[in-house]
């Protein structure tokens, strides 16, 4: 709008400058001789610099009065002097000669030019094209008075580009205050304006730039902010359409008011946007979550107002990829438009749903709503976990850590006073933060960043806490868009959700072929060994929360291990960009390192660490029919090490589980309590043992679990006859190390 509007006044001083004494349509008057001082010479011939100027910061106060006062004088001029057979008309091509002559030095103004000019002049002030009016002269020396009031009020903030008000060293008071400045200015300007605008075509402001280069080139005059002015034209219409009112490449009377206040403001949301993200600051805690609440609110309200003002109610898809298109090609967004319109068309039928999408790319009010209402569950989820642990920590609450126990209090306390919306979703915020505080058997680790399976009683800390709300939130909106009415989500619902995420995912560089066909048997062990499971291979929340945890533990863990063990052995890297680590030295190094490499398991980590290093390198290497049992031996990859890390997990939350005295080892009474979660494993390798008889099945379970083998020889099948599921025996830490390569091998 600034640079139109520019444009606009560079053309008008030109059109109208000094038309002093000049006669037309009078045939019978011969012209007058006239005198043109050269100060009055100076509103013209230094238009284009003075312009410049202003748009580059370098313009002063009294410059630019100077600037706006000589252009009025010098109509005031022209309308004392004119004179013509209609005193109240003035033919713009006499005009534009006489300034040619007087103030140009002879160099001509292109007729394009003047034709433009003229389209614009329609726009602002309506009248015809073929000549002005005496009345809009007179509306055009206002103009320039309201334009010299509007530019000393942006100038302290000149230029008001985003590679200046987003450069290094950013002052945010600054940069807050000259969009203010910015957005005042656009609204005096349009109440100037108002009562005089008419329709204008966004493709004629196009021919207006055009010919405005091909002028000033001719007259000498450099045009720095071509480029910028350019940059954004073709984003101009998509934008338009999309945010004010169809059709895209006209402005109407009734769009002028609307632009004058919405342009300014989606350009400084734009440039908060970019600047809140650039900043190294989370847009999740403390100030940063205030700081973006700002910018949503006024994110919803500026696209509230759009979508109200459209009798559909909603964007179309085509309205979005349009614009997305030049996003793109200006190179303002990185990411590839196949993937950006699969995450778009999912979250506007998925997250956000709006019912009567049925599958389509749009976003309606509906839509807006649901965003709503996931932000403030959110957000003010977000607001009272910071309560709880700023009333302990103060400012440093984010690396608190508080007693299980009062964190329990603290929850169930008013937390209403830390919230912003305190409305329904707050309200369910608070159930499952408190939902959150109870499941604690995985506790994220503030130092780690990766979870632990607790010893002792767990303590809280924001870290911790903070996760889990993340997780929560995903997996509801998961369990919402993929899941069965029963509140669980299936194999195969999974893999639908993996599919249409694809191209998205390839983005991320997650093969999402590879975790579908991992799948199956991830979920498998997640039915056995997560804290909530009930043996079912299908996830309910609860259990997705906890196999999404033990899953990026473990690449977490897992890769960075890797690393190490790669460097101690000295391992090159492939060009598939992963380590391949020779056998014995990844064993003897995962042994020697165990307290290290299994510190997310440390009960476990202790526990290897009773045993010689070659039992310990041994009992790694045991773990290849579970592990990777078409690759027993092989050298280990990265993948290997994810594996061993989940083992660990594994181990740990059986002992968490069912090891209620916690001493370490399990006893029969612990044994039989754990049995249902094993029985359809157990019934598999009884079946291939060529026991059918469901009454045999415990007594083959108790068997593995005391001889760490499944009978296989004569002597040991032998042996089975005669045992008995009553017999006594304990089994620990290691013992079910030696146990997962015989039950669960692959």
């Amino acid at each position: 709008m600034t640079y139109r509007l520019s444009i606009g006044v560079l053309g008008l001083c030109i059109l109208l400058l000094p038309a002093c004494s000049l006669r037309f349509n009078e045939e019978k008057v011969p012209p007058a001789t006239i005198s043109v001082s050269s100060s009055e010479r100076a509103c013209l011939s230094e238009a284009g610099n003075t312009l410049n100027d202003f748009f580059e910061g370098k313009a002063s106060d009294p410059a630019i009065d100077g600037f706006f006062y000589c252009l009025q004088k010098s109509i005031y001029l022209f309308l004392e002097n004119a004179r013509g057979q209609d005193p109240n008309r003035y033919d713009p091509k006499e005009l534009a000669g006489f300034v040619s002559k007087y103030f140009l030095n002879g160099k001509e103004i292109p007729e394009g030019f003047l034709r433009e000019l003229m389209k614009l002049k329609k726009g602002i002030f309506g009248g015809s094209t073929q000549n002005l009016t005496r009345d809009e002269v007179y509306q055009i020396v206002h103009l320039f008075g309201a334009f010299s009031s509007v530019a000393k009020k942006v100038n302290p903030y000149m230029p008001l580009t985003p590679d200046v008000l987003l450069g290094p060293n950013v002052d945010e008071d600054k940069f807050s205050h000259s969009l203010d400045a910015l957005e005042a200015a656009s609204l005096e300007l349009g109440d100037v304006l108002k009562g005089s605008l008419g329709e204008y075509s966004i493709s004629d402001f196009v021919g207006l730039m055009n010919q405005t280069e091909v002028f000033m080139k001719s007259a000498g005059w450099e045009i720095p902010w071509k480029e910028k002015v350019y940059q954004w034209i073709e984003l101009l219409p998509p934008l338009k359409g999309a945010l004010v009112s169809q059709p895209k490449n006209i402005i109407s009377k009734e769009d002028w008011a609307k632009l004058f206040y919405l342009v300014p403001r989606y350009y400084g949301l734009f440039l908060r946007y970019k600047l809140y993200f650039d900043q190294p600051k989370s847009f999740i805690e403390g100030e940063g979550l205030y700081l973006f609440s700002k910018i949503f609110d006024e994110s919803v309200y500026l696209i509230e107002s759009s979508l109200n003002g459209r009798k559909s109610g909603k964007i179309t898809g085509e309205e979005i990829e349009e614009i997305l298109d030049q996003l793109i090609a200006l190179d303002l967004v990185k990411i590839k438009k196949k993937e950006i319109l699969t995450v778009l068309t999912l979250l506007v039928n998925k997250v956000i749903p709006d019912s009567q999408a049925k599958g389509r790319l749009q976003f309606s009010l509906k839509n807006l709503s649901e965003l709503k209402t996931l932000y403030s569950y959110y957000t003010d989820g977000k607001r009272m976990l910071e309560g709880i642990f700023k009333q302990t920590h103060g400012s440093s609450y984010k690396n608190g850590e508080i007693s299980f126990s009062q964190t329990v209090r603290y929850a169930n306390e008013d937390l209403s006073q830390f919230t912003i919306f305190n409305n329904e979703s707050t309200k369910v915020a608070k159930r499952d933060l408190q939902e959150n505080i109870a499941n604690v058997d995985l506790v994220f680790d503030k130092d780690l960043k990766a979870a632990l399976v607790p010893v002792g009683s767990p303590k809280m800390s924001f870290f911790h806490l903070d996760r889990m709300h993340l997780f929560r939130i995903l997996n509801k909106v998961v369990m919402r868009s993929y899941g069965s009415s029963r509140g669980s989500i299936s194999e195969k619902q999974i893999k639908i959700m993996l599919k249409e995420f694809s191209p998205f995912l390839d983005f991320l560089k997650i093969d999402s072929k590879s975790v579908s066909d991992i799948l199956h048997s991830r979920l498998y062990e997640a039915s056995l060994f997560l804290p909530h499971s009930d043996g079912s291979v299908s996830l309910r929340l609860n259990e997705a929360m906890e196999f999404e945890v033990l899953l990026l533990s473990a690449v977490e863990q897992g890769d960075k291990i890797h690393r190490e063990i790669a460097k101690v052995c000295k391992t090159s890297r492939r060009r598939s960009g992963g380590y391949v680590v020779d056998a014995q030295c990844y064993r003897r190094t995962f042994a020697y390192n165990s307290r290290v490499t299994w510190r997310v398991v440390p009960a476990l980590a202790t526990a290897f660490q009773e045993m010689t290093m070659d039992q310990r390198a041994d009992a790694i290497g045991a773990m290849d029919p579970f592990l990777r049992s078409d690759r027993m031996g092989a050298s280990y990859t990265q993948s290997d090490s994810r594996g061993l890390i989940l083992i660990g997990y594994y181990i740990e939350l059986l002992f968490f589980r069912f090891d209620k005295d916690r001493n370490g080892v399990f006893d029969q009474d612990e044994v039989k309590k754990a049995y249902p979660l094993f029985e359809p494993i157990i019934a598999k390798k009884a079946k291939e043992l060529g026991r059918t008889d469901p009454k045999e099945f415990y007594k083959i379970y108790t068997y593995i679990l005391a001889k760490r083998k499944i009978p296989t020889t004569l002597g040991e099948k032998l042996g089975y006859l005669n045992w008995k599921a009553e017999n006594p025996f304990t089994t620990n830490r290691m013992q079910i190390m030696e146990i997962f390569s015989t039950l669960m091998g692959k």
